[in-house]
């Protein structure tokens, strides 16, 4: 077997096996490719007294990251017929869109890069199946200091999970993010408010969006107001287009109502 140390792939004369330190790990120790990323992260993170290893930085994780998700075959979602991510509403130009990839050794086999503004955050990974949990992030991946989207100054959308937010942009709103999670943290909101000018918060319809909303409101000093869900929906991704565009219309018109408001303030002020 030949093991190119600088470029970290290797290939058997033997058997005519070959690929990525991924691979080869995966291989001898029986495991699937995800954990086998995590087992390599864990190694060379390991620090001990005789140990000439330097621990591996946040960069150097997001490397590993995105070589690992980019190992992966690139799909044509226009050429799959039945998947889950098809039976979950998404259409192929947006799965294409977004770079949804799949990982068919894996009990986590869809795979998402996230960006933010067009840089490689990490990945998330999420089951098909009733196992908890539903996703796995990758290693080194900081929530808290990540907006999965695409974000230009004006109006903003935001959803909960990293499929609200790909719910928003198909239904047609671009300007649509996620805070992966129900919580915005301090730099998540450092962030929005940089692209902001009104908020339309489509966190879950349950307690803990609720929660979240009153969060959102309390770390961001902008015209905020929550998406009027219908009932028995919980999330962007139970509704229709036409259930999205009549939210929509009510959002807005009550954002436009909020800025209004305000800008009849500033000029009391100025008055008096």
């Amino acid at each position: 077997m030949n093991i190119d140390l600088q470029k970290g792939m290797f290939y058997c004369f033997g058997c005519e096996a070959s690929g990525n330190i991924i691979k080869i790990v995966a291989q001898i120790e029986a495991i699937n490719e995800l954990q086998a990323v995590m087992k390599i992260n864990k190694i060379g993170a390991a620090v001990g007294p005789d140990e000439e290893r330097e621990r591996v930085t946040p960069r150097e994780l997001k490397e590993q990251a995105f070589f690992f998700y980019d190992s992966l075959p690139q799909q044509n979602w226009h050429t799959i017929i039945n998947h889950y991510m098809l039976d979950r509403g998404f259409d192929a130009k947006t799965l294409n869109r977004f770079g949804v990839r799949i990982n068919p050794s894996s009990t986590y086999p869809v795979i998402l890069p996230l960006m933010m503004n067009g840089r490689f955050r990490g990945y998330v990974t999420r089951r098909i199946d009733e196992g908890e949990p539903k996703y796995l992030y990758s290693v080194g991946f900081s929530r808290a200091r990540t907006l999965f989207g695409n974000l230009k100054k004006g109006r903003v959308l935001l959803g909960e999970g990293v499929f609200d937010m790909m719910a928003g942009v198909q239904f047609g709103y671009a300007n649509t993010c996620s805070t992966l999670g129900w919580s915005i943290s301090p730099q998540q909101a450092r962030i929005l408010q940089k692209y902001a000018t009104s908020i339309v918060c489509a966190l879950d319809n349950d307690q803990k969006g609720d929660e979240g909303y009153l969060k959102l409101k309390s770390r961001i000093n902008l015209p905020i107001v929550r998406f009027p869900f219908p009932d028995g929906a919980k999330d962007l991704r139970d509704l229709t287009q036409t259930q999205f565009d009549e939210g929509m219309a009510v959002a807005i018109a009550e954002v436009d109502r909020l800025v209004l408001n305000d800008s009849s303030s500033e000029s009391d002020d100025i008055l008096y």
